[in-house]
């Protein structure tokens, strides 16, 4: 009978250890790179599992497992809250703020989170799932953001809306398919040209997401030399369709912000690493990230993120 078990829990722990391996090859075929947005929680379970086969006396099967475990853990830590770093800022410059939120098409909190944006009073405000209501509701606020740039196409109830306090670069706007990025050119408080960009893609295969990212691609490209990027990508921070956006536009992934969706739920929020970190932040060149963290739930299934960042010279 205790041989049994041994085998049967063999069995068992295979396809764990398949699917958090096959997750690293997400360039093969995005319906690898699915699997790596269970990296974290899959890997926390194959830790129990070392337990259970040192128990059942199978320490080759054990170990190999917790080989498979610590590097899926390690892999995922820049999606976690254990890689946060805040910098020090450099007193001789100005500190700016950027708020990103997925408002959430059926919030009920509206009026909460207009107070919220106004009361933090960010320099730059990305938002998605921006219906005709959540438009009519942000009219009330956006005289603080005299620059704004709406990516919504013809027919489309959602919209993905930049706002700023610094002026726009006339010409630059550009809208993805299916608001899936906002990008405009800002001129920042010290002359020089910076790319604003919100992300709001659909979630990887087998849906669009990885085709979105395709058409992308050649405007992600061709993003300035200093760049802030914020989004909603449906994808966790460690998956292959982040790093490749990064990639294409020189950006460099800001670590530790950690779960942002569903990261609500009364259960999940008590597990740092339960919910997904699906909402990110790119920079680049002059764009000094200082801080980047998640904010209280305010009605939406995302919770917003704040980030502080500096322009060095």
């Amino acid at each position: 009978m205790f041989r049994v078990m041994r085998i049967l829990a063999q069995l068992a722990v295979l396809p764990l250890i398949a699917a958090v391996i096959l997750g690293f090859f997400g360039w093969v075929h995005p319906a690898l790179d699915t699997f790596s947005h269970f990296r974290l929680h899959l890997s926390v379970g194959l830790l129990g599992c070392v337990i259970a086969l040192f128990f059942l006396r199978t320490p080759g099967t054990a170990i190999a497992t917790l080989l498979v475990a610590v590097g899926g853990l390690y892999s995922a830590l820049p999606g976690t809250v254990l890689s946060a770093r805040a910098l020090e800022a450099n007193p001789d410059l100005p500190v700016y703020s950027l708020f990103h939120f997925n408002l959430l098409l059926n919030n009920p909190e509206k009026e909460r989170v207009l107070g919220v944006i106004k009361k933090l009073d960010p320099d730059l405000v990305t938002v998605t799932e921006q219906s005709p209501e959540w438009r009519k509701q942000f009219e009330k606020i956006e005289g603080n953001w005299p620059h704004k740039y709406e990516c919504r196409q013809s027919g489309q109830w959602n919209a993905t809306t930049l706002y700023s306090k610094w002026p726009i670069e006339p010409g630059s706007e550009f809208c993805g398919v299916y608001s899936a990025m906002a990008r405009i050119n800002l001129v920042a408080p010290d002359g020089r040209p910076l790319t604003f960009a919100a992300a709001h893609m659909r979630w990887p295969w087998p849906a669009s997401g990885p085709e979105q990212l395709e058409i992308l691609s050649p405007d992600i490209a061709s993003f300035g030399n200093d760049a802030i990027v914020a989004g909603d990508f449906n994808a966790v921070t460690w998956s292959w369709a982040v790093r490749k956006f990064a990639a294409l536009g020189g950006l460099t992934i800001v670590p530790g912000i950690g779960s942002t969706w569903m990261a609500d739920e009364p259960v999940i929020s008590k597990w740092f690493w339960a919910g997904l970190p699906i909402d990110n932040v790119m920079s680049k060149g002059a764009v000094r990230v200082l801080s980047a963290k998640t904010l209280e739930d305010i009605g939406s299934d995302h919770l917003p993120i704040l980030v502080e960042f500096q322009l060095s010279r």
